[in-house]
Protein backbone atom coordinates (compact mmCIF):
# COMPACT_ATOMS: atom_id res chain seq x y z
CA UNK A 1 0.00 0.00 0.00
CA UNK A 2 0.93 3.42 -0.76
CA UNK A 3 0.99 6.48 1.80
CA UNK A 4 0.00 10.12 1.03
CA UNK A 5 1.87 12.13 3.96
CA UNK A 6 0.12 15.51 4.84
CA UNK A 7 2.51 17.57 7.00
CA UNK A 8 0.87 20.52 8.86
CA UNK A 9 3.81 22.50 10.17
CA UNK A 10 3.84 26.49 11.12
CA UNK A 11 4.23 28.80 13.97
CA UNK A 12 2.42 28.13 17.55
CA UNK A 13 -0.88 29.41 17.33
CA UNK A 14 -1.43 29.62 13.11
CA UNK A 15 -4.36 26.84 13.58
CA UNK A 16 -2.28 23.52 13.04
CA UNK A 17 -4.74 21.37 15.31
CA UNK A 18 -8.18 23.03 13.80
CA UNK A 19 -6.54 22.29 10.48
CA UNK A 20 -6.00 18.91 11.19
CA UNK A 21 -9.14 18.19 11.88
CA UNK A 22 -10.66 18.00 8.91
CA UNK A 23 -8.75 15.26 7.68
CA UNK A 24 -11.37 12.48 8.93
CA UNK A 25 -10.73 9.75 7.05
CA UNK A 26 -6.50 9.52 8.33
CA UNK A 27 -4.25 8.14 10.71
CA UNK A 28 -2.64 11.10 12.75
CA UNK A 29 0.40 12.26 14.82
CA UNK A 30 0.05 15.00 16.71
CA UNK A 31 3.54 15.99 18.03
CA UNK A 32 2.35 17.93 20.70
CA UNK A 33 1.67 14.63 22.43
CA UNK A 34 5.18 14.43 22.64
CA UNK A 35 5.90 18.10 24.38
CA UNK A 36 7.22 16.56 27.48
CA UNK A 37 10.20 14.84 25.81
CA UNK A 38 13.63 17.00 24.55
CA UNK A 39 13.11 18.26 21.31
CA UNK A 40 15.60 15.70 19.58
CA UNK A 41 14.34 12.60 21.07
CA UNK A 42 10.81 13.82 20.23
CA UNK A 43 11.30 14.53 16.60
CA UNK A 44 12.58 10.73 16.71
CA UNK A 45 9.55 9.66 18.30
CA UNK A 46 7.81 11.30 15.29
CA UNK A 47 9.54 9.74 12.68
CA UNK A 48 9.28 6.35 14.50
CA UNK A 49 5.60 6.47 14.71
CA UNK A 50 5.87 7.18 11.14
CA UNK A 51 7.76 4.93 10.09
CA UNK A 52 5.46 2.27 11.44
CA UNK A 53 2.47 3.77 9.81
CA UNK A 54 4.00 3.94 5.87
CA UNK A 55 2.97 1.43 3.86
CA UNK A 56 -0.09 0.40 6.48
CA UNK A 57 -2.35 3.53 5.72
CA UNK A 58 -3.18 5.46 2.82
CA UNK A 59 -3.21 8.71 4.35
CA UNK A 60 -1.18 9.83 7.54
CA UNK A 61 -1.37 13.21 8.68
CA UNK A 62 1.60 14.41 10.86
CA UNK A 63 0.37 17.94 12.79
CA UNK A 64 2.56 20.10 14.87
CA UNK A 65 5.93 22.05 15.19
CA UNK A 66 7.85 18.92 14.85
CA UNK A 67 6.20 17.08 11.84
CA UNK A 68 8.85 19.11 9.53
CA UNK A 69 11.62 17.36 11.99
CA UNK A 70 9.83 14.55 12.24
CA UNK A 71 9.75 14.15 8.13
CA UNK A 72 13.60 15.05 8.09
CA UNK A 73 14.60 12.27 10.34
CA UNK A 74 12.20 10.05 8.62
CA UNK A 75 13.92 10.66 5.60
CA UNK A 76 17.54 10.25 6.92
CA UNK A 77 16.64 7.14 9.19
CA UNK A 78 14.71 5.39 7.82
CA UNK A 79 15.31 5.80 3.85
CA UNK A 80 13.75 2.09 3.42
CA UNK A 81 10.32 3.50 4.08
CA UNK A 82 10.17 6.19 0.96
CA UNK A 83 9.45 3.70 -1.48
CA UNK A 84 5.97 3.08 0.11
CA UNK A 85 5.16 7.54 0.17
CA UNK A 86 2.88 8.30 -3.06
CA UNK A 87 3.80 12.17 -2.03
CA UNK A 88 3.90 14.64 0.17
CA UNK A 89 1.92 17.55 0.70
CA UNK A 90 2.92 20.80 3.22
CA UNK A 91 0.17 23.10 4.86
CA UNK A 92 2.24 25.53 6.47
CA UNK A 93 0.74 28.50 8.85
CA UNK A 94 2.05 31.70 7.75
CA UNK A 95 3.03 33.54 11.23
CA UNK A 96 1.04 36.70 12.67
CA UNK A 97 2.89 39.07 14.90
CA UNK A 98 3.37 37.69 17.68
CA UNK A 99 5.07 34.56 16.03
CA UNK A 100 8.92 35.23 17.19
CA UNK A 101 11.23 35.73 13.92
CA UNK A 102 13.94 32.74 14.89
CA UNK A 103 10.73 30.41 15.38
CA UNK A 104 9.98 31.55 11.10
CA UNK A 105 13.14 31.52 10.15
CA UNK A 106 13.75 28.31 11.41
CA UNK A 107 10.34 26.00 9.91
CA UNK A 108 11.42 28.18 6.54
CA UNK A 109 14.56 26.72 6.55
CA UNK A 110 13.28 23.29 7.46
CA UNK A 111 10.76 23.39 4.80
CA UNK A 112 13.68 23.74 2.23
CA UNK A 113 15.58 21.17 3.65
CA UNK A 114 12.45 18.73 4.21
CA UNK A 115 11.63 19.71 0.08
CA UNK A 116 15.41 18.83 -1.20
CA UNK A 117 15.08 15.59 0.55
CA UNK A 118 12.39 14.61 -0.82
CA UNK A 119 13.56 15.13 -4.13
CA UNK A 120 16.62 13.73 -3.46
CA UNK A 121 14.86 10.24 -2.27
CA UNK A 122 13.02 10.23 -5.98
CA UNK A 123 9.86 11.45 -4.25
CA UNK A 124 9.16 14.80 -5.84
CA UNK A 125 8.74 18.53 -4.51
CA UNK A 126 6.32 18.19 -2.13
CA UNK A 127 2.71 20.24 -2.97
CA UNK A 128 2.71 23.32 -0.40
CA UNK A 129 -0.23 25.22 0.84
CA UNK A 130 -0.21 28.43 2.75
CA UNK A 131 -3.04 28.89 5.26
CA UNK A 132 -3.89 31.37 8.01
CA UNK A 133 -5.53 30.94 11.13
CA UNK A 134 -9.29 32.04 10.49
CA UNK A 135 -9.05 32.44 6.84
Amino acid sequence: MQTKIVLIAGAGGTGKTQLSKSFVDSMQIHTDDFNSMEWSAASKEVSTRMSRCIGYVPLLVVEGIRSLYGMRKLIREYPGTMGSVSGVTIFFGTPDETSHPNTVSNQKALLTDVSNLLVDFGIGRPTVFLFAKGK
